[in-house]
């Protein structure tokens, strides 16, 4: 459910986008029911899941090629003014 709409997150706060990461950590930990002494990197490396900040720059790297194929010269604005 967080990585819906995953460009609109670009403009979040580094703070806010970490909080997110802890919570991703603490699913994917209790849906491996990994013990303590396991590091996230490794819980993430194992079932090939990105960091929410890798999967976001993804993600709005995407959204924004894409953006060069509109016609509308509206949208095409849009991506000069997205941080």
């Amino acid at each position: 459910m967080i990585e819906y709409a995953c460009p609109v997150w670009r403009s979040a706060a580094r703070s806010h986008i970490k909080k997110l990461q802890v919570l991703r950590a603490k699913c994917l930990r209790i849906a491996t029911n990994a013990p303590w002494y396991i590091v996230n990197r490794q819980i993430h490396d194992d079932l090939g899941v990105p960091y929410f900040s890798d999967h976001i720059r993804s993600q709005t790297e995407r959204f924004d090629a894409k953006l060069a194929d509109v016609g509308n010269p509206l949208v095409l604005q849009l991506s000069r003014h997205l941080c």
